[in-house]
């Protein structure tokens, strides 16, 4: 069962629309390709081998329909990695329409595969319109993925298509609708096939940085107790649980700033303990080599700033 931050509820959250019935069984993962060469050309991508990628993309064949809508897909995931927003965007377009017909056209019932493709095209249309700035365009694009997803998908896609709605929400300023959809991702963690604790983590994380931006800071903390445990469940010694620590002593900093220029006697208490975890955190990363000197330097500067903070409450 998740754990929630203190005085933290769900948000009972449903999305508008919604027609889902909870007892089908989902699949999991997400969708992967049949033929040989998309499957291959997806596996490179995850690596970041564009160029072995494209070389099995163009030898995807166009028929059936559905290898034709992942050539599509990968060519458009493809420019997405080289940057080259304006040639993604209509190809992923493009594989979301033709997976709809391919899905939707045929005799019989529908094929929940080429609606999960449909869905994993517009959620990376999604990311480009928030790329671009355009929130409400990526939120509605988001929007139509999660509701295919909801209906056809596994909770690992839901979970990375709720997770971008609070993005999007975050972004737009739209605060209380970041953190419902951050629940609902939360909750599409503790049913996932792959990697659960890492999107609890995720999630979690994401609720305490959207509360900072809100200014509840005493949320922001409980949110980031809870991401460095799912990180700590996850791997304990992952960078990522070490930056963790870094995302707590933040957040306390935060708190412990707004206490002080507030004259709140709970101040010093907050800024002892963000200075702590500013320390071990900054130890830890340490270990991780030069790759993370950005990291270590944050953590030198957020513990200098903490620390003359407190001092000025004893001067």
């Amino acid at each position: 069962m998740t754990t929630r931050p203190t005085g933290q509820r769900a948000a009972g959250f449903s999305p508008r629309g919604s027609t889902h019935d909870s007892s089908h069984v989902r699949p999991t993962g997400l969708v992967q390709p049949t033929h040989e060469r998309a499957f291959r050309a997806l596996a490179a991508l995850e690596k970041d081998r564009v160029a072995d990628a494209e070389k099995h993309i163009e030898n995807i064949p166009d028929l059936p329909t559905i290898d034709r809508v992942w050539k599509y897909y990968l060519r458009g995931r493809v420019a997405i990695r080289q940057m080259e927003f304006d040639t993604a965007g209509p190809l992923l377009l493009q594989a979301s329409s033709l997976a709809f017909i391919d899905g939707l056209g045929k005799e019989g019932a529908l094929d929940p595969g080429a609606m999960r493709l449909a869905a994993c095209a517009v959620h990376h249309v999604g990311w480009i319109y928030r790329r671009q700035d355009r929130a409400d365009e990526a939120y509605r694009a988001h929007l139509a993925a999660y509701h295919l997803r909801e209906l056809h998908g596994s909770s690992d896609e839901m979970w990375e298509t709720a997770i971008e709605l609070g993005l999007d929400a975050d972004l737009a300023q739209r605060y209380d609708d970041a953190r419902r959809w951050y629940h609902i991702a939360i909750d599409a963690a503790e049913k996932a096939s792959e990697e659960p604790e890492q999107k609890q983590a995720i999630g979690w994380g994401n609720m305490s940085e959207s509360f900072t931006n809100g200014g509840q800071h005493a949320e922001a903390v409980g949110a980031a107790r809870t991401a460095r445990e799912w990180w700590r469940k996850h791997d304990i010694g992952a960078v990522a649980a070490a930056r963790a620590d870094l995302k707590l002593g933040s957040a306390l900093l935060r708190q412990g700033e707004a206490l002080h220029e507030n004259n709140d006697g709970r101040a010093k208490p907050v800024l002892e303990e963000a200075i702590g975890w500013l320390t071990t955190a900054g130890e830890a990363l340490s270990a991780f080599g030069p790759d993370h000197a950005a990291d270590i330097q944050s953590c030198l500067e957020l513990k200098d700033f903490a620390e003359r903070l407190r001092d000025s409450l004893e001067a």
